[in-house]
């Protein structure tokens, strides 16, 4: 894990091409907003209530977040070794998330055949991807930009390393 505000300076002059090669796995980008209402650039908030019954998604302007926090995806890269990063507010997770909305072992990212996977352990408080809330226990492929949301509070955009270096450079689409 390391602060944006660390890990901007060491590689913001890097071109793409030696990005990719000192950072060839996805990341997590992971924020932690006040509330739901608070999404990352130009994506998506589900809206509840809508008198019928029923959801809506409702688009968000941009939104500059207080403490963003960047996770490479390479545990188990190499060897054979399994790759799975339990995510959680237990120590024992590979990433840490404080607070009391998210379960001890939240959710887990795994490698699948073709490319990376998320699966809500089981929380108390539910995991959504897109904006749509997830089932409990069943795989999810990732995308490249997908927005993960743990317990309606910390947000989390998946990138693959070449959006990373745009999304660092500016490029905030």
């Amino acid at each position: 894990m390391t602060s944006i505000a660390s890990f901007l300076p060491e590689v913001q002059s890097l071109p793409l091409a030696e990005f990719l090669k000192r950072y060839p796995h996805p990341f997590l980008l992971i924020s932690a907003p006040q509330k739901m209402d608070l999404v990352m650039d130009n994506e998506y908030r589900t809206m509840e209530n809508q008198g019928d019954g029923s959801s809506a998604r409702q688009a968000t302007s941009p939104v500059r977040l207080v403490e963003k926090q960047v996770y490479e995806l390479n545990k188990g890269a190499e060897g054979g070794v399994l790759f799975l990063f339990a995510i959680g507010r237990s120590s024992k997770n590979d990433i840490v998330l404080a607070g009391t909305e998210i379960s001890k072992q939240h959710a887990v990212i795994q490698r699948i055949a073709t490319g990376n996977a998320i699966m809500d352990s089981g929380s108390r408080n539910g995991t959504s991807l897109n904006g749509v809330r997830m089932q409990l226990r069943k795989q999810y492929p990732l995308a490249d930009k997908d927005l993960v949301v743990f317990a309606g509070v910390f947000a989390a955009k998946y990138l693959l390393p070449g959006s990373l270096h745009a999304w660092l450079k500016g490029d905030r689409g």
